[in-house]
């Protein structure tokens, strides 16, 4: 039985996601260049509000907040399709060395409220 998911109105959102097989490809300056620039034509194209990243080795940190008509998980997928088909196009050695750039799981909670005082301290 699926557990049903309740989404909250104006709610910011933290989101982790890995890399497939924990291979740390953000480790090379210039993947991790590539996927911040990605990440800013994402969060222009898809209308959510960026408050925060993280980019480390084998995974990501997000916090978003996202329209209340779109759900998380939609964000999520956009956001890892668009991020993978970039960096493999841009960068062949990803697609020798990984079948993907991310795995099927991610991590998503709903935060409520983020201080000014918390983002900085990111």
């Amino acid at each position: 039985m699926s557990q049903r998911r309740i989404f909250v109105d104006d709610a910011i959102y933290h989101i982790t996601s890995r890399t497939f097989d924990f291979q740390k490809v953000f480790t090379h300056k210039s993947c991790c260049d590539l996927f911040i620039e990605v990440l800013d034509f994402c969060h222009k194209k898809l209308a959510f509000k960026l408050y925060a990243y993280a980019v480390l080795p084998d995974h990501v940190h997000l916090f978003v907040k996202c329209d209340p008509t779109d759900a998380p998980q939609w964000l999520v997928g956009q956001f890892k399709g668009y991020t993978s088909f970039m960096l493999r196009k841009e960068f062949k050695w990803l697609k020798s060395r990984l079948p993907t750039l991310w795995t099927r799981s991610y991590y998503c909670e709903s935060i409520g409220h983020i201080s000014e005082k918390v983002v900085k301290k990111l």
